[in-house]
């Protein structure tokens, strides 16, 4: 029998979806406003801009897959890159607070402390139901 997918899990890979949609949306269509508003560091090439949003957009397409998967199987796979993902930016942007950041750069830094402690939460409730 298959298990489908607990809501809030589906909803995780929905919002994380979404987000990253977004973030790839804005690289390749606004590189320059990506650039001064939305990137951690100030004044990237827009070569740069364009390789994350490529990354995003990809992470969107898993996250997508994921949820359509709606089993376990794919959406962890999909969830252990996401959080370690997240946590090495976590920590490159403690490493490089001092050193200039854009304000974003707090800001994602909370939202991705927040993600974390979900993600977590998420694979121990989808766990213990496939176990």
């Amino acid at each position: 029998m298959k298990t489908t997918l607990l809501p809030f899990t589906k909803l995780t890979l929905i919002v994380t979806a979404v987000v990253q949609l977004v973030m790839a949306v804005a690289g390749f269509v606004a590189p320059g406003l990506t650039g001064s508003l939305l990137s951690p560091a100030a004044n990237p090439p827009q070569i740069a801009i364009q390789y994350v949003a490529a990354f995003y957009l990809a992470g969107a397409a898993a996250a997508l897959y994921a949820f359509r998967q709606d089993n376990w199987i794919a959406a962890r796979t999909y969830l252990l890159n996401a959080v370690v993902f997240v946590a090495l930016a976590i920590v490159v942007t403690v490493i490089n607070l001092g050193s200039g950041l854009q304000v974003i750069s707090y800001a994602y830094l909370v939202l991705s402390i927040i993600y974390v402690p979900v993600i977590a939460y998420v694979w121990m409730q989808e766990s213990k139901r496939s176990a």
